[in-house]
């Protein structure tokens, strides 16, 4: 069941508000306020990293609120909408400085104040709104002090209150050091160098972080309202997810959404071990979409994607989100997903109309600084690439343990390797629909690199189980039904 909240945004943004949401009453307060309207503090977590003025905000602010509402809509079964007749609803303002209300009051207009610029953070948003949902700071759950020590003769006069415990419902979840809701180390203190907070029992933990949501932020919200929701956020540095299921086949309606969010300035590959998913004419029925971002208005980097050729990706910032659903028809096993975090990748496609296309890396020269990049080539659809390679400066490596590159067709579940190559190992023409080249090599003075030529040309399409269109399905008798049955068909 989804919960609906009405939004007004009393910005000079487009107006929203939100409608009443049934909660737990004893997480719930009108008189606790979040009290982020301090200055001149370093407070290393939601509030230590600002967006950088900008003269031209309007546009830009309401799409990070919208973004950061539509995280929400993605990970659980909350939902914002514009207010109509609601008596109770959540007003946003520009007031001073970054706060809300514990949980929605009753039959009135309550506020949250977001400050321009300083508060439209996609980070800071979550925090308010988590507040409007009910949750106090995770560093005021009751069973906090066994998880942290609390300096008050740190705290800068004044501001005791805001470390007071609360009594919370922890909604059977481990305490959670990097929560949206969690004050950094360093808030409220009376000296920059002086910790309000310290993790125990190792001290050097890391507390307050400003990306977003943790996933234990969205198991809570979850918890709190009863979603049954299929998908998940993942931060960690590498994991791995599947269709619902898997590897049994995949139930009938299934509407999953997986986030997957990367620290700044890194990217995400994302491969397949698994890749089946119900063919049918152009996608249209189950499939898989991969975007560029996280939400739906993000780029779409593969999809809909069916059958068996799988849609590896690489990102061009540090968010996904992948969406699969299904109809009601016949079912297959689905897919098995895994990601890692890289600082260094891009996706190339081979264009059909150009005959040969490039692209040259050079290495570092820093003998201490290790190269460890990766190019996605793929082939235009219904198409296949093909690559030269040439290397140079490659030192000797042992195995190819420590200088190397490797080559996967990436479009096969599991990746098939094309070839691990190291010193004045030449490689060999290689090609596939989707090529995913890995260099790693230490620094050198002669600064190692690598040059490649890839084009595209005619390829193997509509083999039965693979692609977007499978002739299996559609042939020149059968095309007006098909495309009948399209027109007929809802998602």
């Amino acid at each position: 069941m989804d919960f609906i909240f009405g939004v007004v945004l009393a910005f000079s943004l487009q107006s929203t508000l939100w409608n009443n949401a049934v909660a737990v009453e004893h997480l719930l307060t009108s008189t606790f306020q979040d009290a982020f309207k301090e200055k001149g503090v370093n407070f290393n977590d939601v509030v230590s990293k600002i967006m950088a003025v900008n003269k031209q905000l309007d546009k830009a602010q309401q799409a990070v609120i919208t973004a950061s509402m539509y995280e929400f809509e993605v990970l659980t079964c909350v939902r914002f909408k514009y207010r109509t007749r609601e008596i109770t609803y959540l007003q946003l303002i520009d007031g001073t400085g970054c706060w809300s209300y514990v949980g929605p009051g009753k039959e009135r207009a309550q506020e949250l104040s977001l400050q321009k610029p300083h508060c439209v953070h996609i980070g800071i948003i979550q925090h308010q709104l988590m507040h409007a949902l009910g949750f106090h700071h995770e560093n005021s759950r009751t069973d906090r002090d066994d998880h942290i020590e609390v300096k008050m003769e740190n705290i800068k006069k004044g501001s005791e209150n805001n470390f007071k415990a609360q009594k919370s419902n922890n909604l059977v979840t481990a305490y959670d050091y990097g929560s949206i809701m969690h004050y950094g180390r360093y808030v409220f203190s009376k000296s920059p160098d002086l910790p309000t907070i310290v993790p125990k029992p190792d001290g050097n933990v890391d507390v307050g972080q400003l990306m977003g949501f943790s996933e234990t932020d969205v198991l809570k919200i979850n918890k709190m309202y009863h979603c049954d929701v299929c998908g998940n956020l993942l931060t960690k540095n590498y994991g791995s997810f599947t269709s619902p299921n898997y590897p049994d086949l995949y139930p009938s309606y299934a509407n999953c959404k997986w986030i997957i969010r990367a620290p700044l300035q890194h990217k995400i590959i994302l491969e397949f071990d698994f890749f089946h998913i119900q063919p049918f004419i152009g996608c249209y029925r189950d499939h898989l979409k991969i975007y560029d971002g996280s939400n739906s208005h993000s780029p779409i980097l593969k999809g809909p994607s069916c059958g068996k050729l799988a849609p590896a990706v690489i990102s061009s910032e540090h968010k996904l989100l992948i969406a699969f659903f299904s109809g009601r028809h016949k079912h297959t096993q689905g897919f098995s997903a895994k990601y890692r975090f890289v600082k260094c990748g891009e996706m190339l496609i081979a264009s059909p109309t150009k005959t040969i296309d490039k692209f040259i890396y050079e290495g570092s020269r820093n003998p201490n600084e290790v190269s460890n990049c990766f190019w996605l080539v793929q082939a235009h659809k219904g198409h296949k690439v093909i690559i030269e390679v040439t290397t140079y400066n490659f030192q000797r490596s042992d195995k190819c343990t420590d200088a190397y590159l490797k080559i996967h067709d990436v479009s096969e579940a599991p990746p098939v390797s094309r070839g691990k190559f190291c010193g004045r190992t030449p490689v060999p023409v290689i090609e596939g629909t989707t090529l995913l080249i890995e260099f790693n090599h230490p620094g050198a003075q002669l600064q190692p690199g690598f040059k490649v030529n890839y084009k595209c040309v005619i390829g193997p399409v509509g083999r039965r189980g693979e692609g977007s269109i499978q002739r299996s399905q559609c042939n020149a008798f059968t095309l007006v039904l098909c495309m009948l049955l399209i027109s007929s068909w809802t998602m």
